[in-house]
């Protein structure tokens, strides 16, 4: 049961609770994904979308995430100073 539970409490929240995140942010990343694709083929078409659901998403998971108590082991997704940067200068943020 350990397997199901320790990483959604690490961030706050319940199995199920995880459990619809996750896929809503599945959702999202296969729409941007589906604009990224036909974007390359069509560059005409969104010329933004994915950018936007990509900064989305980044202040979603990253920026504004408040689900509840953390315990003293927690780990950000954006940890180091590198790794923040890096998200940093995806979003634009």
């Amino acid at each position: 049961m350990k397997l199901f539970t320790e990483h959604p409490r690490s961030v706050g929240e319940n199995y199920f609770q995880h459990m619809i995140s996750a896929a809503t942010f599945s959702v999202r990343m296969f729409a941007g994904a589906t604009c990224c694709l036909l974007h390359a083929i069509f560059p005409f078409l969104f010329e933004r979308t994915a950018s936007v659901i990509i900064a989305e998403l980044y202040d979603r998971m990253v920026a504004n995430r408040v689900r509840g108590p953390r315990g003293p082991d927690h780990k950000s997704a954006f940890g180091t100073d590198d790794q923040r940067r890096v998200a940093t200068t995806i979003t634009g943020q």
